[in-house]
């Protein structure tokens, strides 16, 4: 079997769960009234809302989503590898975390993939906005390390 059709076989003998967090990292160019905004990375969450906390799984998307930025911004902080700055600073580039309410399929951590989200519940949110000074190759490894630090278990609301 090739390298595109093992993780394509390995989701479609998975449940599919429609309350995931999807998160992407989007650099934005710098610029005087701002550059194009390219998403650098992608991945969703294999935790269940009702999983991060009690009764968040029976609400809309779009609440679950407003109940969980605050929580998701400090876990972001926490997250932000050394490359990023903390805040953007006028003039440089940014890149920003988002996060929706997504359908994929219930994998372990390592198996997830962006490509695998099935759908949106939710509109994308920005969580967390992080200055980048550096080359935008390195946002790319930067953006997959803040995406592969990000912890949700244990988040207080």
């Amino acid at each position: 079997m090739n390298r595109i059709a093992r993780p394509l076989a390995w989701a479609a003998t998975s449940t599919y769960c429609d309350e995931l967090l999807g998160f992407r990292v989007d650099l934005e160019l710098a610029g005087p009234a701002g550059g194009p905004c390219i998403t650098l990375a992608g991945d969703y969450a294999p935790t269940p809302l009702s999983s991060i906390a009690a009764g968040l799984g029976r609400v809309h998307p779009e609440a679950a989503l407003d109940m969980l930025l605050q929580p998701l911004r400090r876990a972001a902080m926490l997250a932000r590898p050394p490359a990023m700055r903390a805040e953007p600073v006028a003039g440089e580039a940014a890149l920003t975390l988002c996060a929706a309410v997504v359908k994929a399929p219930l994998v372990p951590r390592q198996r997830t993939s962006f490509a695998e989200i099935a759908g949106q519940r939710s509109g994308w949110r920005e969580v967390a906005s992080f200055g980048w000074r550096g080359e935008s190759c390195d946002a790319r490894r930067s953006a997959y390390e803040l995406l592969g630090a990000l912890e949700l278990q244990g988040m207080a609301l």
